[in-house]
């Protein structure tokens, strides 16, 4: 059986050999790399990427994706990042959004600035869809989200209430609309 670990080791020295050898840019495609790597591979996958394009200059990944990637994320990300729904929306830097977060957010205080940056790549496979029934994220991703989609200009979304995890009152009245 073929051990998928051990091929995208393989794999990357053979990129590393080939950038150094040839000295030419180099673009890597993945598309949906969720339906072909475990969790694990892929996070390990991605670091070796991003260790490669650091030390080279010459290596350029784009990942296309219909779902969540559980990576971790880093701040530069966000402006690296191009979501395509509807319209195509290339993502300004993450200060710049995290300010537009905190400037439009209902409450008063936003003290999810922590985990902001992993919270956005959880939603952004859901901006702009017309059915949120399918749609499972805990309430202050799902008020994220429906921030984030007026933030764009999409459709006004139709949530379903639940008790997954508490909001306060003015951020309760955002995400229903009371």
């Amino acid at each position: 059986m073929l051990d998928v670990n051990k091929t995208i080791e393989d794999f990357c020295k053979l990129l590393r050999n080939f950038l150094i050898s040839e000295s030419k840019p180099i673009w890597l495609w993945i598309k949906n790399p969720n339906s072909f790597l475990a969790k694990g591979s892929l996070k390990k996958f991605i670091a070796v990427l991003r260790k490669i394009t650091n030390e080279t200059k010459l290596l350029r990944v784009f990942i296309v994706s219909d779902d969540f990637l559980d990576i971790a994320y880093e701040p530069e990300d966000m402006e690296n990042t191009v979501l395509i729904y509807n319209e195509i929306q290339q993502l300004p830097p993450y200060d710049i959004f995290l300010n537009s977060i905190k400037n439009n957010y209902p409450d008063n205080e936003f003290d999810d600035e922590e985990d902001l940056l992993g919270n956005l790549f959880k939603i952004f496979p859901y901006i702009d869809q017309k059915n949120y029934k399918n749609v499972f994220l805990d309430k202050k991703n799902m008020l994220l989200l429906k921030l984030v989609d007026e933030l764009f200009g999409c459709n006004e979304i139709q949530l379903i209430k639940g008790n997954r995890n508490e909001l306060t009152d003015c951020e309760e009245n955002f995400l229903y609309g009371k």
